[in-house]
């Protein structure tokens, strides 16, 4: 957006035809090389974000493995301690179906 101001700056929006008729050679590669100097600026911007979103990706993937194995060990342990709530209670009915008798 900055680069468009400062495109519609250096040529102007209006009388763009008469500037480049009225200007040497020169001074039209000039401002040619100005536009390609910010557009690659522009470019250069674009792919540090696109490093950073690279990064991050990298680290939320990180994050997932990381959750996903204590999501594995969550369940295990659950498991383990509803089992064990299970024999519990079939120790506990074994001891009421003795005094039953």
């Amino acid at each position: 957006m900055i680069a468009l101001i400062v495109l519609i700056e250096l040529f102007g929006a209006v009388g763009w035809s008469n500037k480049m008729k009225n200007n040497s050679n020169d001074d039209f590669f000039n401002r040619w090389a100005i536009i390609t100097g910010i557009i690659q600026l522009m470019d250069y911007n674009l792919n540090i974000r696109q490093v950073d979103n690279d990064t991050l990706l990298k680290h939320l993937n990180m994050q997932d493995q990381v959750l996903e194995e204590q999501n594995r060990e969550l369940q295990k342990q659950t498991n383990e301690y509803l089992e064990k709530i299970v024999e519990q209670n079939e120790e506990i009915l074994k001891k009421l179906n003795k005094l039953e008798r």
